[in-house]
């Protein structure tokens, strides 16, 4: 049942801070390496991500300890879960585990926007160049969801060629029903085109053809002297694969992409309903978006409201913007950001300025203001690092002492 699913999970997660204190010395936390953990675990924590969220961990349960005039043991046992909370509070992510913290005044909030997406759009103008180029000495492919066009009249990839002449390069289409599918064998285009010379291009191959199946991929033959391109970005789902052909099997490398579009760009199906603010979550897991995002043909500026079940005192908003965690590689300003907001209340009669910022990056921003009293707290986002789409993963609000 889903209470026994919680439950377990909350075992699972206590079993795992006691890992983080000692056996024997009652007052003795451990924030590193030093963790108790068998040699093959260690290679799983041991990775600087890791050890972060485990220090993370450690100190937010030191300061409870004294809070509460408890041992990490004694933590443990009785208040692991306001653990948890405290630690989602801080943008900690637990898998399974959601915002049910009583002082947040946002969790039981009517929540409505200005606009809201319907699909993830994905076009040449979000194809970024990664650092690394794998050169066509074997097979390669890319494969990703088809989205909502079911014809593609051309795909473009971004090549580099080392040669002095134009260097011919051989590309298939595929369909796939399932993400990382890589055995079917049929062809639904078989196209060539040049790659011009001792220069780094897209290189458009027009296909014309219809993609019936959720997911297509493409693959290109070997060819001396070019490569392709690596990319940070591309559609949930997305993947890329190696070494196939027409008697191999393909190796698939979840969570790499070869750098391509798809002429008309790439539409993907999403839910970004404004009440994902407010559903415990602040992180993509799986097919789950969990955040609000505007409609990407809609200008800015956009907002998202919060009405709340009374009118209540604020002092402290949280805003969890989107930076792209999903993915591997990390650029200085990821484009999904909001970069330009404010926040405002509404005094009865209007709404007042709280917070104006400008140029931000972050993805946590925590505001603390005199307090008022109000029913509504309203974001209002006038421009982001590059996208179409606002997009907030969370939104809380609390009358903090």
């Amino acid at each position: 049942t889903p209470r026994q699913g919680r439950r377990q999970r909350q075992m699972c997660i206590r079993d795992s801070f006691r890992s983080l204190y000692s056996r024997n010395i009652d007052n003795l936390l451990f924030a590193g390496r030093n963790m108790s953990v068998t040699h093959v675990a260690l290679g799983t924590v041991r990775v600087q991500g890791t050890l972060a969220t485990l220090g993370q961990a450690a100190g937010t349960a030191a300061a409870m300890c004294l809070k509460r005039g408890t041992t990490p043991r004694g933590l443990a046992k009785d208040h692991i879960k306001e653990l948890q909370q405290q630690l989602l509070k801080a943008d900690q992510y637990i898998p399974g585990i959601v915002n049910e913290d009583p002082a947040d005044l946002a969790r039981t909030a009517t929540v409505t926007a200005s606009s809201t997406a319907r699909y993830e759009p994905f076009s040449r103008l979000d194809v970024e160049p990664g650092k690394d180029l794998h050169p066509l000495n074997m097979p390669r492919a890319v494969m990703f969801p088809r989205g909502l066009s079911e014809r593609f009249r051309s795909v473009a990839l971004l090549m580099k060629s080392e040669r002095s002449e134009p260097a011919e390069v051989e590309f298939h289409l595929r369909e796939a029903s399932a993400s990382g599918d890589f055995s079917s064998a049929k062809d639904l285009a078989v196209v060539k085109a040049m790659v011009s010379p001792g220069r780094e291009s897209l290189v458009e191959f027009p296909v014309d053809c219809e993609v019936g199946k959720p997911y297509a991929w493409i693959w290109v033959a070997p060819a001396e002297g070019v490569s392709w391109r690596l990319t940070p970005r591309a559609p949930q789902g997305a993947c890329r694969a190696y070494g196939g052909g027409a008697s191999r099997p393909w190796t698939v490398v979840e969570g790499q992409y070869y750098a391509f579009s798809t002429n008309p760009p790439l539409r993907i199906p999403a839910r970004f309903a404004p009440e994902h603010v407010i559903n415990g979550a602040a992180r993509i897991v799986g097919d789950a978006t969990s955040l609000w995002a505007s409609d990407p043909a809609e200008p800015m500026p956009q907002w998202i409201e919060l009405e709340l079940t009374a009118r209540s005192k604020v002092n402290t908003v949280y805003l969890t913007f989107d930076t792209d965690m999903n993915n591997r590689y990390r650029v200085p300003v990821v484009p999904q950001c909001v970069r330009d907001y404010e926040l405002s209340y509404h005094d009865g009669e209007a709404w007042v300025r709280l917070v104006h910022e400008t140029g931000n990056f972050q993805r946590r921003r925590v505001h603390r203001f005199d307090t008022v009293t109000t029913s509504k707290l309203r974001l209002t986002v006038h421009e982001t690092n590059g996208a179409a789409s606002a997009r907030v993963f969370e939104i809380r609000a609390y009358d903090e002492a």
